[in-house]
């Protein structure tokens, strides 16, 4: 159990940072955030908003945490991290 705690406190904090990262190059009206569900264990960075009179509704970044794995999405690209986060 506690090896779980330490991966979502990892996946949790490299989410903030994208969120961080993704904030600065948002454009006005776009709002970029993150979505944690521990319950299920699945994290999302997401952009919500209105641009250039275009609605922005874009999942940037999925986690999920499955049997002791981490899952990332992003852009349509797969990727496994370490077992031992």
């Amino acid at each position: 159990m506690e090896n779980v705690t330490t991966c979502r406190n990892v996946i949790k904090r490299l989410f903030r940072e994208f969120e961080r990262l993704y904030s600065l190059q948002s454009a006005p009206g776009v709002e970029t955030f993150v979505v944690f569900d521990e319950a299920r264990d699945h994290y999302f960075l997401m952009r919500l908003g209105w641009s250039e009179n275009r609605r922005v509704r874009q999942i940037v970044l999925y986690g999920r945490l499955k049997e002791g794995k981490i899952g990332s999405k992003r852009t349509g690209r797969r990727k496994e991290l370490p077992r031992n986060c």
